[in-house]
């Protein structure tokens, strides 16, 4: 309950922060360092990652733009509104991070009445089996829209890196390439973490995810034949074959 209160408290300071629109890929905005704090508790601590998309589901909106939205939505909305590439590359992170099994990390607290329960007084809350709460967190943010705001934000890193030669403009002038290449690693690392289940996948189906699969095939065959080492494409690789194999485990597919 202490964690839940906690996250309660991020929620209003992220929905309250003044830069929520900057421009700017300031390493420095509120947003950024709020967003990079939750990171970093939830990263292999499964009671701070509970207490996190509990508050998330639990708090409402305050202020006029995000009235009575949930504290997930309004997340899955800094995603998708965010101007800046870092941004949303750290929330695609704190996604991630949230929907993924961890099997090193600390398992839920064990409350009295379990060590009470030993007859030998001796239970150990560090030999508690580990219950992950990725699915339940996955389920929750794909209430909240975020599979298509992932979507979109894959698409759209991929049409900037086949633009070569168009005139079209499809992001503000001011976008870090290199950070643009990190994001559409990390955007499809987050679309890898939400395919767990049936409905998910066919959600994703029917935005097209499969044609950005291809694509994103196409950018890491193109940037190994363009450099002598293979490695700036395996994070992609590794992001984009990580969804196919998610999504392969439907028959159909």
């Amino acid at each position: 309950p202490g964690n839940v209160k906690k996250s309660f408290n991020w929620f209003r300071l992220l929905e309250s922060a003044e830069d929520l629109d900057e421009t700017s890929d300031s390493e420095t905005t509120s947003v950024l360092l709020l967003v990079r704090l939750a990171r970093k508790l939830c990263n292999g601590c499964e009671d701070n990652k509970k207490a996190f998309v509990q508050a998330g589901i639990r708090y409402r909106g305050e202020n006029s733009k995000y009235q009575r939205m949930s504290g997930l939505e309004i997340v899955v909305d800094c995603l998708g509104t965010s101007k800046t590439t870092r941004g949303c590359t750290e929330v695609c992170q704190l996604l991630t991070i949230l929907g993924k099994f961890q099997p090193l990390a600390e398992p839920a607290s064990v409350g009295k009445e379990n060590v009470q329960s030993d007859p030998q007084g001796s239970f150990d809350a560090a030999q508690a089996p580990l219950v992950s709460s990725a699915h339940a967190n996955v389920k929750e943010f794909h209430k909240a829209g975020a599979v298509p705001v992932l979507h979109r934000i894959s698409k759209r890193c991929l049409l900037n890196e086949n633009k070569s030669g168009s005139d079209e403009k499809h992001i503000t002038d001011n976008v870090d390439m290199f950070n643009e290449k990190d994001l559409l690693c990390d955007s499809l690392a987050a679309l890898r973490v939400m395919a767990i289940d049936n409905d998910i996948v066919q959600n994703m189906i029917a935005l097209g995810i499969l044609d950005t699969v291809h694509d994103s095939l196409g950018v890491v065959v193109a940037r190994s034949s363009l450099q002598s080492s293979s490695s700036s494409s395996l994070p992609l690789a590794t992001a984009t074959l990580g969804l196919v194999r998610n999504l392969c485990a439907n028959d159909e597919v």
